[in-house]
């Protein structure tokens, strides 16, 4: 490398470096404010029929027959009302352009509790270019999308659910003395 090219690498350096010191402080500042550490309980089914609602033109439109399903004894969840909502929009979308040209354009939505937390989970028996499955994390939460064998695409949430008090500790029985 000749000195131009070096001195092109290292001029940048200190106006990057400045880009990571406001986020570094950014973010300090987030993680020092208690309500960011706080998790609203968020209503699930109260959210699924607010994007449905919003999404009910288009659903009309694209001839899409959409199905809901919230358990009744699916608690408030520990996670942020907006980042679920963005999720189910996401997911509705990739639903919807799945179902271009398929024969049977439905979609279901699925909210219920699973073992030890709330599952959100949007199928479709379109089309989907990838049948492999993918797993990310989002918020705490899990997210996995995949082609089941009888040709339905799930993106599917699972939200642990955090107990807010501990357990009581095990008694055990006394030791038995010399």
């Amino acid at each position: 490398p000749t000195i131009n090219r070096a001195r092109e690498l290292v001029v940048p350096i200190p106006q990057r470096a400045g880009r990571a010191i406001e986020a570094t402080g950014t973010l300090r500042t987030l993680t020092d404010d208690p309500t960011v550490h706080e998790r609203a309980a968020t209503d699930v089914g109260a959210v699924v029929q607010s994007v449905l609602r919003e999404r009910g033109d288009a659903h009309r439109a694209l001839a899409i027959e959409v199905q809901a399903s919230v358990d009744p004894a699916l608690p408030p969840v520990p996670f942020p009302a907006p980042v679920l909502r963005d999720w189910l929009l996401v997911a509705l979308s990739e639903a919807e352009r799945a179902l271009f040209g398929a024969a049977r354009r439905r979609v279901e939505i699925r909210a219920a509790l699973e073992e030890l937390g709330a599952v959100v989970c949007v199928a479709d028996d379109g089309t989907t270019p990838s049948a492999g499955t993918t797993v990310r994390d989002l918020h705490g939460a899990t997210v996995t999308r995949r082609r089941t064998d009888d040709g339905w695409t799930m993106r599917r949430l699972y939200i642990p659910l955090r107990i807010g008090t501990p357990a009581p500790p095990i008694a055990l029985p006394p030791v038995p003395g010399p």
